[in-house]
């Protein structure tokens, strides 16, 4: 339960300061990718997490149904792929904004570029954890 309440907690607590306050100074797609990536991140939590407490503290027995048991399963990979894909994609806007810092937006060719480089990552990514 620790767990679960740390991660709505943490994960509220970056989303009103990015919302509300805008505590977080950073460039919009930036901080635009981080909201993005706190709300995969919540979602992961309520649809990976929680089960996984039930599950617990029911004695390690799925007492969710059939139809959860399969449906949070392919749930659960699209959290995944999104976050993979939205990582990626922060780590190539970083890269982007360090090697050419004096240039403030980018063009179509390096946004095209970026998505490309972004879906392959989290593509590979995914089919090596699928088990």
């Amino acid at each position: 339960w620790l767990v679960l309440i740390l991660c709505i907690i943490g994960i509220s607590f970056v989303l009103v300061a990015s919302i509300r306050y805008r505590a977080i100074k950073l460039d919009p797609l930036s901080l635009w990718l981080i909201q993005n990536l706190a709300v995969t991140d919540l979602c992961h939590g309520v649809f990976h997490v929680l089960p996984s407490v039930i599950t617990t503290t029911a004695g390690y027995r799925w007492v969710l149904g059939t139809f959860l048991c399969y449906a949070l399963f392919i749930i659960r990979y699209v959290f995944i792929d999104s976050n993979s894909f939205l990582i990626n994609a922060m780590v190539i806007n970083k890269l982007y904004r360090c090697l050419s810092p004096l240039s403030p937006h980018p063009t179509k060719r390096h946004k095209v570029a970026v998505s490309v480089i972004a879906v392959l990552g989290s593509n590979i990514y995914t089919i090596s954890t699928i088990e």
